[in-house]
């Protein structure tokens, strides 16, 4: 283990501004064998043909640092000064000296999304009882119109900064009600980031926003990968050289894939204000026998509390090292597949935003001929909550304390809605997921605010978590949100001045 850990004490200034796999990167670029004593080490491919690689810097934008960076070979993609972030390709020999730039806090590779949704569109109609509202007030949504983020072939930048304009893109193009199934793995999870900020600002605008919660499974049904504590030194070290070590937390997994589908993605975050981490904890992934797989150790004094892990295949063990600081809240999410040690908490980003509407899965295939009633179950998939929050969006402390027990909880996810439903679409026949759910909640949301076009946000919120029909415990619970929305019941809560005719 010490000859995996010196590689983080012998970086350069430039390196220790790069993520873990742009400094393998930039390393094999120099010739140096980054396997050396570690023969199983996983060292993803992340250069381009043209010896470029795709990355997003952390920066103010200016004038100044584009032309800089177009001076070391970059090709400038997408720029959000809102953010503080541009979309580039960079000469892998120039990473470092683009690090180095003025006011560059961070290069990262522009982080995966992935969608919600399950194994394939809709007759929820009865389901949530919009057939009634529509057949006798006439609603059809009309002049209400719905965005929709999904993963689409103009979907071309990943970058968090990116979708986040995209989200504000569509509300100043007129969609006062959006809807999108994406997550980012590397969004923050005990506060408010880039994504989830835009959607607390439209939503104060007068927008109303729904999320899929995720298919990566819940306590309740035995199909969740992650686990949120405090840090405890579990006795043992991890050595950094002869002389240092540091204390460890252990997590083994067994990961059978929470939805059927791959192995899931190992990631570490922890407590600390989200670009301005005050300690540096590692992430190790270790097979059986002790051989080092993945050594995730950015340098995040100064910058993002959180590691990435790659794939965990099964029998592999995950530690969690403390390299420098306090102890921290960690979440430990094996995104997708099981784990052995678990404590729910799944839901994270910008669907558990704080005024964003978090939606889970009820299954309607199985009798798509009537209304939710309180004998619905949720998938077995839906990702659960709650979400413990610690610090606002710009990364002052809200909550009491940084233990576990001292967060703002959130309850999120919010409600739920229907999958599973049958279409007209090809291949999505019938369509299961949040992926599903979520478009669904969208659109008894359009026909509300057509309905009673003067309710705010807070309005159709209440109206819809109020007016759900209530399954598993009574009242909110972590899986399910306020269970059902209905839109009969919801639409006499948000304009019950309207009267029924016929």
């Amino acid at each position: 283990m010490a000859i995996a850990s010196r590689e983080k004490e012998t970086r350069t200034p430039g390196m220790r501004k790069l993520d873990q796999n742009l400094i393998y990167a930039v390393r094999m670029a120099k010739g140096e064998n980054v396997r050396k004593g570690l023969p199983k080490l996983r060292v993803p491919s992340v250069v381009r043909t043209d010896g470029t690689v795709e990355v997003e810097v952390l920066a103010p934008v200016t004038s100044s640092l584009i032309a800089q960076l177009n001076s070391l070979g970059a090709q400038i993609g997408g720029v959000y000064p809102r953010f503080n972030s541009l979309n580039a390709r960079i000469p892998v020999r120039s990473l470092e000296s683009a690090a180095l730039l003025m006011g560059v806090k961070k290069i990262r590779l522009p982080g995966k999304f992935v969608t919600n949704a399950g194994s394939v569109q809709t007759a929820g109609d009865k389901s949530m009882r919009t057939n009634e509202l529509r057949s006798v007030y006439g609603l059809t949504g009309s002049g209400v119109k719905i965005g929709t983020i999904s993963d689409s072939d103009d979907h071309r930048e990943t970058s968090q900064s990116a979708f986040a304009q995209t989200y504000i893109d569509l509300f100043n193009a007129g969609c006062s009600v959006i809807n999108d199934d994406l997550i980012y793995l590397s969004e923050p999870a005990f506060q408010d980031g880039v994504i989830a900020d835009a959607v607390n600002q439209i939503v104060g605008a007068g927008g109303i926003v729904f999320s899929s919660a995720g298919n990566q499974g819940n306590v309740l049904n035995g199909t969740s990968g992650v686990w949120e504590g405090d840090f405890t030194n579990s006795g043992f070290t991890f050595s950094y050289d002869a002389n240092t070590s540091r204390p460890l937390n252990a997590w083994f997994n067994g990961n059978e894939p929470a939805n059927g589908q791959d192995p899931g993605q190992l990631s570490l975050q922890w407590n600390d204000p989200w670009g301005n981490a005050t300690t540096d904890y590692d992430l190790v992934v270790a097979d059986q026998f002790g051989n080092i797989l993945v050594l995730a150790a950015d340098n995040n004094i100064g910058s993002f509390p959180s590691e990435d892990g790659g794939q965990l295949q099964g029998g592999e063990y995950a530690y969690v090292v403390k390299y420098s600081g306090a102890n921290r809240v960690l979440r430990l999410s094996n995104f997708g597949g099981k784990s052995q040690y678990v404590t729910g908490n799944q839901t994270f980003g910008h669907m558990a935003a704080e005024r964003a509407i978090g939606v889970s899965a009820i299954k309607a295939a199985s009798n798509p001929e009537r209304a939710f009633n309180a004998g619905d179950v949720p998938e077995d998939f839906t990702s659960d909550g709650l979400r413990r929050i610690y610090y606002d969006a710009n990364g002052v402390q809200i909550a009491p304390n940084l233990t576990f027990a001292g967060a703002i909880v959130r309850q999120k996810p919010t409600l739920s809605a229907p999958d599973g439903t049958q279409t007209t679409v090809p291949n999505f026949q019938p369509f299961f997921g949040t992926s599903a759910a979520a478009p669904h909640a969208a659109a008894l949301a359009a026909l509300l605010r057509q309905f009673a076009p003067d309710a705010t946000p807070d309005d159709l919120t209440d109206a819809l978590t109020l007016g759900a029909v209530d399954i598993l415990t009574a009242g909110y619970d972590r899986t399910s949100g306020f269970a059902d929305v209905h839109l009969d019941a919801a639409g006499r809560r948000v304009a019950p001045d309207v009267q029924r005719e016929g």
